[in-house]
């Protein structure tokens, strides 16, 4: 089995890039999209040690390495565009 985990500055990233898709979404609708997200996880982790070593190559990943330390995760499983080749 798997648990889904997450931060809430992930989950306000993941609405500001839906936002940026369809901005002419109404608040409720937006509001609805975050409400969902949040319920659907297991956890959102409050609290994680930032300064933890991280040897990764994009500083602004550093608190995802953190809160899925935190977490005791086995696995990460992360989309993020910019480390995608085009």
């Amino acid at each position: 089995m798997f648990q889904l985990h997450a931060t809430i500055d992930v989950v306000t990233k993941i609405v500001r890039a839906r936002q940026g898709l369809k901005p002419e979404l109404d608040g409720n609708i937006t509001r609805r999209f975050d409400d969902d997200l949040i319920e659907n996880l297991d956890e959102i982790i409050a609290d994680f040690d930032g300064s933890i070593a991280f040897h990764g190559s994009d500083a602004h990943d550093r608190h995802v390495h953190a809160a899925a330390t935190a977490a005791a995760s086995n696995f990460l499983l992360t989309s993020n565009g910019s480390d995608r080749p085009n």
